[in-house]
């Protein structure tokens, strides 16, 4: 993939990290020359590195005017199992800060690494898409701050010239995962892959470490496509034909086929018995005459129809908005067309790029094929039995264990109590939680034809393919010793 918008100056922020440092190398890779990276550590130096603290906004603002930053790619974030007060002193305030730097030094675009557990709310979550809303109650801290830090975000876009995005990844894992692939090598290395909770059909939602960057880098690109034009050619509008500019699905997927209970694909299952409804509703996936003759009716909203993309409109939501300030923007005459933000200066100024500015509405038009203030589900686009994903990591790395010991979810729920309170008690964190049960027994699957067809998004490396990657990376830099030091 070569980028068609010219040089720009990139700012990986979280750059020594699994997904920034990926970031990096395909920046390099395709040619970039101006690459640098952000974070608390230096652990390569292959391009200019800033190292410090991204809630210092003097630091922050700093390094953006000193490396001439065009382009920031926001990955840092505290891996899983902290204390809620780090998520929220680097999720919230370091992404507020972030985007505060942004504005004040003219930074055209920001790209969000979100998080799909931000609409979590302890529910099975099937084919779900972008519409979807925050929790009111979250289950987990991590979860919670990565959604107050996606708001901030998008509702910084349009401001001060600033074009932003959140990409939302499911269970990244490959080459240089420290958590997923390691927490399996784990449960190997202790003699527990015979163990499971629950019935094991629930689908369940990864993605290998090259899609996730991929979309990154897509998304990256379209935002300096679109802050080098006006607002209002951002998008297809909404009553014109799917032509050349977003494709349907099968510009990307041949013969895409949605699932149903009927018929689905096996996917991958490792070792386990193949049961015959599962062999049969995966000959009938297959059948093209079958899907024919059973066309699949939705019990959705289309993410994509005129209906739905109208829920995406907020200028009917917020028509009547006008700032605290009655000062009409210098540069084209209206009035700050943008909603209060509880986290942003109510003072807006736009940034005039050599095109005509388009009246305030447009900019104010959250236009679902549009990807300035969008957030985007990113997955595989395969999901799989929760428990098959383990065995397929588990029998890559040589594990060939048959028998299995079943354990009820109610079960696995008084076990995870008992092992939270007794955590409690030694005051360490427990290792084993009853979210963590709940997380193993729930559906949590999501739709990704918003990124397909707006940012152009298809999974790069399938999920198989990705597993064998990901354990021989693993296996050839130390396994779990190595591990042990991260």
């Amino acid at each position: 993939m070569s980028s068609s918008t010219g040089p720009q100056t990139y700012l990986v922020i979280g750059g020594s990290g699994f997904l920034g440092r990926s970031i990096v190398e395909a920046l390099l890779k395709r040619g970039e020359k101006s690459v640098a990276t952000l974070d608390l550590v230096q652990r390569y130096h292959d391009v200019p590195h800033y190292s410090g603290d991204i809630t210092d906004g003097e630091f922050v603002g700093d390094v953006l005017r000193k490396s001439g930053t065009t382009v920031i790619i926001h990955t840092a974030s505290p891996v899983h199992n902290l204390a809620p007060s780090i998520y929220y002193k680097v999720n919230v305030v370091g992404t507020l800060t972030i985007v505060k730097a942004a504005m004040a030094n003219h930074v055209p675009c920001l790209v969000f690494t979100s998080s799909s557990g931000v609409v979590d709310a302890g529910i099975h979550l099937v084919d779900a898409d972008e519409r979807l809303p925050y929790p009111d109650k979250f289950v987990d801290a991590y979860n919670e701050s990565k959604a107050l830090a996606e708001k901030i975000v998008l509702e910084a876009n349009g401001r001060n010239g600033l074009l932003t995005v959140a990409l939302r990844p499911a269970g990244i894992f490959g080459p240089g995962d420290r958590q997923l692939i390691p927490g399996y090598a784990k449960v190997m290395a202790n003699s527990q892959t015979h163990f499971q909770i629950g019935t094991n059909d629930n689908l369940f939602d990864l993605t290998y470490i090259d899609n996730v960057v991929y979309a990154h880098i897509l998304a990256s690109d379209r935002l300096v496509e679109c802050s080098k034009r006006p607002a209002h050619t951002w998008a297809l509008p909404k009553n014109a034909p799917f032509e050349s500019t977003i494709d349907f699905t099968s510009a990307t997927v041949p013969n895409p086929r949605v699932p149903t209970s009927e018929a689905k694909p096996l996917g991958p299952v490792g070792d386990r018995a193949v049961a015959d409804s599962e062999k049969e509703a995966n000959k009938l996936f297959q059948d093209d005459e079958y899907i024919e003759q059973r066309p699949v009716t939705r019990t959705k909203f289309d993410p994509m129809s005129d209906t739905a993309l109208e829920l995406e409109d907020v200028v009917k939501e917020h028509k009547a908005a006008e700032p605290a300030s009655s000062e009409k923007d210098e540069l084209n005459g209206h009035s700050d067309p943008l909603p209060p933000s509880p986290f942003l200066p109510e003072t807006v100024t736009y940034t005039d790029k050599g095109t005509s500015l388009p009246h305030p509405s447009s900019v104010l038009t959250v236009n679902a094929l549009q990807v300035p203030g969008q957030a985007f589900f990113i997955t595989n686009g395969e999901p799989v039995y929760f428990w098959d994903f383990g065995r397929m990591v588990w029998k890559a790395m040589g594990d060939h264990t048959t028998r299995r010991m079943v354990l009820p979810t109610s079960v696995g729920l008084v076990v995870g109590t008992l092992a939270e309170w007794f955590s409690w008690f030694m005051g360490r964190e427990p290792g084993f939680t009853r979210y963590r049960v709940a997380i193993t027994s729930s559906n949590r699957w999501f739709n990704i034809e918003k990124a397909r067809r707006v940012l152009g998004y298809e999974p790069q490396v399938g999920l198989e393919e990705g597993i064998k990657r990901g354990v021989k990376w693993f296996m050839d830099n130390g396994g779990l010793d190595a591990s042990k030091g991260h």
